[in-house]
C-alpha cells in the first residue's frame, strides 16, 4: 500500500515519508550537531519529558518527550530517534557522535529495540565503537 505512487504523492508525512537511509541518517545527523537547529535548543531536545511510562498500545514502558522515543544504547548513553512501520528505525547518540537508520524492504516484528535484526547491527556498531575509543 505504501510503497503506491498514488499513495506517496499523496504525501502523509506521519505515516509514509520516503527517504534512503542514508538521506534520514544525513537529516538526523543535521539535527544534532547544531546546523539545522541550535545547540542550546539540542540540549533541550536530549533528555527525555517522561521517563519510563508505561505505553498501553505497545505494552512497554517508554521514554518519550519533544516528539521522540528515548531509550539507552548498549553502552547506557541516551538514544533520541523513532521507531517505524516494519521494525524501522532512527537513532541519534549524541554522547558518541552517532546516528543509526535502520530502514529494511521486508517488515519485521516488533518495534525499535524489539526488533531483532535492529537489535542485531545497533549492538555490533556498539561493539566496534568501544573497541575503537
Amino acid at each position: 500500500m505504501f510503497n503506491s505512487p498514488s499513495v506517496r504523492a499523496f504525501g502523509q508525512p506521519a505515516v509514509n515519508g520516503v527517504a534512503s537511509a542514508r538521506g534520514l541518517a544525513h537529516l538526523h545527523q543535521i539535527f544534532m550537531d547544531g546546523t539545522l537547529i541550535s545547540p542550546e535548543f539540542f540540549k533541550t531536545v536530549a533528555q527525555p519529558e517522561y521517563e519510563g511510562f508505561f505505553d498501553h498500545t505497545l505494552g512497554v514502558e517508554e521514554s518519550k518527550g519533544h516528539g521522540f522515543i528515548y531509550s539507552r544504547s548498549p553502552t547506557g548513553s541516551w538514544q533520541i530517534g523513532h521507531s517505524a512501520m516494519g521494525g524501522q528505525c532512527i537513532r541519534m547518540d549524541p554522547d558518541n557522535e552517532l546516528v543509526i537508520c535502520y530502514l529494511t524492504n521486508a517488515l519485521k516484528a516488533g518495534s525499535g529495540k524489539h526488533t531483532l535484526t535492529y537489535n542485531r547491527l545497533q549492538m555490533k556498531i556498539y561493539e566496534i565503537l568501544t573497541t575503537k575509543k
